[in-house]
């Protein structure tokens, strides 16, 4: 089975002088995802990568790429991941279609799933509704796990002893619930941002410099629920801007002082990410976020980066950069000089895209296919 036939041949054509468009450089990040897309799975993968998590964002990169060049291309490979991919995560973990014990997990594929339902709409109508039921499934699935024993609130990273409140369960939530709600306008959905947002908020998860920790200290059955370290993951920083964008647009006309207060939260999070006086700054982060060059970078603190899961977050944090943008105004150019640098400093001969957008290229053998959908995330942000 073949599918994005157009990507894969524009990649031919935009490696040559018509890439030096927005749209045709995503053509290229669009096609270089697709070659590691398995239809027998569903799934973007390779080597040993955990390609579980990282496909529910491939998928969500792609389906945002279609919807900003309006093609409907990619309805065939969200189709046949619906299909196909529901029970390849943690065989041990898997609790139904596209959910296990990991919340992370459920809450990024609840992402895609409305993502996917958005798309369907205008390209695949006839399969949009059961996209919009997925994702409200997996909703009801863990809002039914969160847990007010300890810290007051929140969900746990995994349903298992010894795991933590960690940030980006309760972030996916949270931008989850913004996103069912924008779509369904059922009270519920906002009545749990609202929530988790209060609740996320008032345990110091976000610091003074207005960075995200990335969890609550203990675990179950002791855990003081206090946040602590100086390593920020840009995931973190991320997610959570597009939770905020959207309770920003709910509430712009119907309670404008609030709105006004959430999007203040938001650009505060953001500014000391793209700033290199904070991102930037060791004494602030123990592994920066930002390069001499003011270029995004992880915290892995190794050189080459060994730690997996970090191969995808930069593509998280800004897709829900751009997000913000479109009512911030403040980011266009940090996120246009990270394109171009990305463009012309990180691929290689076959024209994929490596994990340091700065150079020099590297990527790594089990996240190719997540390092080409951060690179897609990237292109996207310049598609107007």
């Amino acid at each position: 089975m073949r599918v994005w036939f157009v990507a894969l041949v524009v990649v031919c054509v935009a490696v040559g002088a018509s890439a030096q468009t927005a749209k045709a450089r995503a053509s290229v990040a669009a096609a270089d995802v697709q070659r590691f897309y398995d239809p027998a799975t569903g799934l973007f993968c390779s080597g040993t990568g955990d390609c579980w998590w990282y496909s529910a964002n491939e998928l969500t990169a792609l389906v945002d790429y279609s919807m900003r060049v309006k093609s409907k291309d990619a309805a065939t490979v969200v189709a046949n991941t619906f299909e196909k991919a529901g029970f390849r995560g943690p065989q041990k973990d898997a609790l139904g279609p596209f959910v296990d014990t990991w919340t992370d997990d459920d809450g990024w594929w609840g992402l895609a799933w409305v993502d996917a339902y958005e798309y369907a709409k205008v390209y695949d109508p006839g399969h949009a509704e059961r996209y919009l039921t997925l994702a409200k499934n997996i909703f009801a699935y863990m809002a039914a796990q969160w847990e007010t024993g300890d810290c007051g609130g929140g969900l746990w990273q995994n349903q298992k002893p010894t795991h933590t409140k960690d940030a980006i369960a309760n972030e996916v939530f949270f931008s989850l619930a913004t996103g069912l709600y924008r779509r369904t306008g059922d009270k519920q959905y906002l009545d749990w941002a609202m929530r988790e947002w209060k609740w996320f908020d008032g345990t110091g998860m976000v610091n003074a410099d207005h960075l995200v920790y990335d969890h609550l200290s203990g675990s179950k059955s002791a855990h003081p629920c206090t946040a602590q370290g100086r390593e920020f993951w840009t995931y973190n920083q991320g997610v959570v801007l597009g939770g905020l964008t959207d309770l920003y647009g709910i509430y712009k006309t119907r309670d404008p002082k609030l709105a006004k207060s959430l999007l203040a939260r938001a650009v505060e999070i953001a500014d000391c990410v793209v700033d290199k006086g904070c991102g930037g700054n060791t004494a602030i982060s123990k592994f920066p976020l930002l390069d001499a060059k003011g270029i995004l970078m992880e915290a892995c603190g190794t050189n080459p980066c060994t730690y997996g899961p970090a191969y995808q977050f930069k593509g998280i944090f800004v897709r829900n950069l751009a997000r913000l943008n479109e009512v911030a105004g403040k980011y266009t150019g940090f996120l246009a000089a990270n394109a171009a640098s990305a463009w012309t400093q990180d691929r290689d001969d076959e024209g994929l895209f490596g994990f340091y957008w700065d150079g020099p290229f590297y990527l790594p053998g089990g996240g190719k296919g997540a390092v080409q959908g951060v690179a897609l995330d990237l292109m996207n942000t310049q598609v107007r």
